[in-house]
C-alpha cells in the first residue's frame, strides 16, 4: 500500500489538500490509482489538469525507486490516517497528508517541543538538561529539531533519563544534518 501513497504524492500539482481529498473519497491510493476518468471527473472541485496528470502518471515505477530507497536507508511512511499520526495536523488540510520518519513511533501523547539557539549559553545548556530529563522521566515526550545546541541537549538529556524524543527535521531523512548527530 505505501506504494500508492508514495505514487500520490509524487505526482506534480497534488498538494496535501488535494491528496487528502483523493483520499477520503476514494478510500485508498490504490482506488485513486485505479479510478477512470469518469469517476475522477465526479469529484467536485478537482481540477481537471490534476486528472490528466493522475491519468497520465499510472506508472509506480518512480515510487517503487523511492520505496526501496527507503528501505535500504530504514525509512517508513507515515500517513494521515494512522493512529500514529499526530491528530492536531489532521486539522489543518493544507498541513502533511504524509511524513517520513525512522525509528519507533509511539501513539501520540503528552508532548513538549523544547527549541532553541544552537550557540547558547551555558544557563541555557543546564536549564535544557534539567527540563529534557524531568519531562523523559515523567513520561512526556520531548520534540525538538536536530541541530546543535539547545535541540540536540533537549533530545541527549532526554533519552539518557529514558525517555521518547521526537526529532522533526527540514531535510530528507537520507540526510544527517549536522553529520556529528548521526548517532542521536
Amino acid at each position: 500500500m505505501e506504494i500508492y501513497w508514495l505514487w500520490l504524492s509524487l505526482i506534480k500539482g497534488i498538494g496535501p489538500v488535494t491528496l487528502r481529498k483523493l483520499v477520503d473519497n476514494f478510500g485508498t491510493p490504490k482506488s485513486v490509482y485505479e479510478a477512470s476518468r469518469e469517476e475522477l471527473l465526479k469529484l467536485k472541485g478537482l481540477r481537471k489538469g490534476i486528472i490528466e496528470s493522475i491519468l497520465s502518471h499510472r506508472s509506480l515505477d518512480p515510487a517503487k525507486g523511492i520505496y526501496e530507497d527507503m528501505l535500504q536507508d530504514g525509512i517508513k511512511l507515515l500517513t494521515y490516517d494512522s493512529p500514529y499520526f499526530p491528530s492536531n495536523i489532521n486539522k489543518y488540510p493544507n498541513l502533511p497528508a504524509v511524513l517520513y520518519y525512522r525509528g519507533i513511533l509511539r501513539l501520540p501523547s503528552l508532548s513538549v517541543g523544547i527549541v532553541g539557539s544552537r550557540r547558547c549559553t551555558s544557563y541555557g545548556k543546564e536549564v535544557t538538561r534539567e527540563l529534557a530529563a524531568f519531562l523523559g522521566k515523567s513520561n512526556v515526550t520531548v520534540i525538538s529539531g536536530m541541530a546543535k545546541g539547545i535541540d540536540s541537549y533537549a533530545h541527549t538529556a532526554c533519552l539518557k533519563a529514558g525517555g521518547y524524543t521526537l526529532a522533526f527535521v527540514a531535510n530528507g531523512l537520507d540526510i544527517c544534518y549536522p553529520p556529528e548527530h548521526r548517532a542521536l
